[in-house]
């Protein structure tokens, strides 16, 4: 007889588990999104580049200017990044030149140009805060976005 009703004990936790964990699982991203407004998590913006800061519209895309990344964590880092993105509505231009003033004084800090086929990149700084080409990727086949390496003059 106990081992009947520990067998059924067993059985009904077992199948009482599986069904939370089967919940859990179908509302993993309402759960996920409810987790992270509580507890106030967000995603550091050396993974999602920073805010957009700026937008340029041309023809046929557009380019859009992030804001500045030295966040780490402690406190603000002596380097960063800016990232540029570029996104069409069909598809980008084989060649994208471009000056960027990423910090508003009306003088670019630097000239980007990008060979949408080939994928090459030529970074030319113009301002002594702009490091290097960190990283250029495309984002499907509508958009490319580059990482640039910035000091922190402001630090």
């Amino acid at each position: 007889m106990k081992d009947k009703i520990k067998s059924v004990i067993g059985y009904t936790f077992a199948v009482l588990a599986f069904t939370v964990i089967l919940l859990m699982f179908i509302n993993l991203n309402d759960l996920s999104k409810k987790f992270a407004e509580i507890t106030e998590i967000k995603v550091s913006p050396w993974c999602t580049g920073g805010k957009v800061e700026k937008v340029i519209e041309h023809d046929k895309y557009k380019t859009l200017i992030r804001q500045p990344v030295f966040e780490g964590l402690t406190g603000p880092r002596k380097e960063g990044f800016i990232q540029i993105n570029w996104i069409a509505e069909s598809s980008l231009p084989e060649l994208i030149k471009e000056k960027i003033d990423y910090n508003d004084d009306n003088n670019p800090d630097f000239m980007i140009t990008l060979n949408t086929n080939t994928g090459k990149v030529n970074l030319t700084p113009m301002n002594p805060s702009v490091l290097s080409l960190e990283h250029s990727f495309k984002l499907g086949k509508k958009a490319w976005a580059v990482r640039i390496g910035l000091e922190n003059i402001t630090n």
